[in-house]
């Protein structure tokens, strides 16, 4: 890889990703993400306001996603599968995911405190690690769900993937973050 002026430049390092990232306009897709997620928790506050539980937050947080990746779109698709590439990679997770996603992600934080009052913040933060872990293997599409249940499952089955793990991380959270 080159820079601007041809220079050759060290290959994987977090500039090189993010330059690559702006040229294809996924940081503008992370915006979106960022405000449709911010939309759909600030939504579920003002209606269930304190009323607000883990359930709901986890919802608003994953819906976005679900509806982008069902929607077909072969741009959601690339950009699902790269982000999940990149939080899961050691060299350009722990930057790329912080410059464009903590910001919103310390709002759904301050939400789950709202809704487990007794948790620990260190099991919250964990849960949180969890839900990461198990929207970005959802987002990266990769087959090996469907290899692994001989054809049972689809890891392009969106719609069954977000129904179950709403339930399951819920349940994870809950269990975790009760405060017992």
């Amino acid at each position: 890889m080159s820079d601007a002026l041809g220079q050759p430049r060290h290959a994987g390092t977090v500039d090189d990703v993010h330059q690559v990232l702006r040229l294809h306009g996924d940081i503008r897709r992370a915006q979106i993400v960022n405000d449709l997620r911010l939309q759909s928790l600030l939504e579920v506050r003002a209606e269930k306001g304190d009323r607000l539980n883990v359930e709901d937050i986890v919802t608003a947080f994953l819906a976005p996603l679900r509806k982008l990746q069902l929607s077909g779109d072969t741009g959601w698709k690339n950009y699902c599968a790269l982000v999940a590439y990149i939080n899961t990679s050691s060299v350009w997770g722990k930057e790329l995911m912080h410059r464009n996603f903590d910001p919103l992600i310390s709002h759904y934080i301050k939400a789950f405190r709202l809704a487990l009052p007794e948790a620990d913040p260190k099991q919250l933060y964990w849960c949180y690690h969890y839900l990461s872990g198990a929207l970005t293997l959802t987002m990266a599409n990769t087959g090996r769900i469907d290899r692994l249940s001989d054809g049972l499952c689809s890891s392009s089955d969106f719609q069954t993937a977000y129904n179950l793990m709403i339930p399951f991380v819920v349940a994870g959270f809950e269990r975790i973050c009760s405060g017992d």
